[in-house]
């Protein structure tokens, strides 16, 4: 049976899970981020795990410290799963028995994989998308062009303030010709105190390291930027939104592709490190 648990604090987690180890001191324990992620994982795993929803990165990690230092939990299975955001740009170093996602968080995973196309099957207009490709460009890589500006703006943002960008998004900033007002977008992040200045973060943001631009990608941002996609380019009409689409790309991320992820080798391997068989429905050969 897979029990999830929601908006815990820390300690509020760790009496959850000393309550279910009294009764079996055997279970394993996932930390997830947020209940997205424990549909993700849900549908991939064998029954008998325990997914905590701790709603937010950074209250699993710093439940995970308790856990880490605490020996009543020196036996226990317990492992967190987290989106790598811009660690690896910031260089911050997670717990032990936390694993993070790459090139940065599960969304990504599935947009790389080309989940998209599902999506379009199912909410896109065949002859429109036909027409928009036509000119030399994939809606995936019109969606990722799109998704680093936006990246690029919170990786400055990671590397210096990290002030509260929740209510920063793309359709904020979306125009229905399907592009977005950037230079309303570098302002808006200037208000909300991500640099002093435009110019400021615009040099900051040209400073960036030239990486594989999935590092950039929030995948939030390319959902939003898909569903303005389909509002005004390539969409058959009906009135989408995150939550209709994420389902879609859940359920379109084949269990190959999954399985040749980061994330899927190494939960693996911190599963046979102790003795425990694959935590997954799906093994490769």
């Amino acid at each position: 049976m897979i029990k999830m648990i929601t908006e815990r604090e820390p300690g509020d987690i760790i009496a959850e899970v000393l309550m279910t180890l009294s009764a079996d001191p055997e279970t394993v324990f996932w930390l997830l981020e947020g209940v997205t992620d424990v549909k993700f994982f849900k549908s991939r795993i064998k029954n008998g795990l325990s997914l905590i929803d701790t709603t937010g990165k950074y209250k699993l990690i710093r439940a995970m410290d308790l856990f880490n230092n605490d020996p009543r939990f020196s036996a226990a299975n317990i492992m967190g799963i987290v989106d790598n955001d811009y660690d690896w740009l910031t260089e911050y170093q997670l717990p032990d028995n936390v694993i993070s996602t790459e090139p940065r968080d599960l969304e990504g995973i599935m947009l790389r994989a080309n989940s998209i196309a599902c999506v379009l099957a199912e909410y896109g207009r065949p002859s429109s998308v036909e027409s928009f490709e036509a000119n030399g460009t994939r809606i995936i890589d019109a969606i990722v062009e799109k998704a680093i500006f936006f990246g690029k703006i919170r990786a400055v943002n990671n590397l210096n303030r990290k002030v509260c960008l929740k209510k920063f998004k793309p359709q904020i900033f979306f125009r229905d010709d399907w592009s977005y007002d950037r230079d309303q977008a570098l302002a808006r992040a200037v208000q909300l105190g991500v640099c002093d200045s435009v110019d400021w973060l615009t040099t900051e943001m040209q400073k960036l390291p030239n990486v594989d631009d999935w590092y950039y990608v929030r995948g939030h941002d390319a959902i939003d930027i898909l569903c303005g996609g389909l509002k005004s380019i390539f969409g058959d009409g009906r009135t989408i939104g995150a939550n209709t689409i994420e389902p879609v790309l859940r359920q379109s991320l084949s269990d190959a592709e999954f399985s040749r992820s980061k994330i899927y080798t190494e939960v693996n391997s911190w599963h046979a490190a102790r003795g425990i068989p694959t935590p997954y429905t799906f093994q490769t050969q």
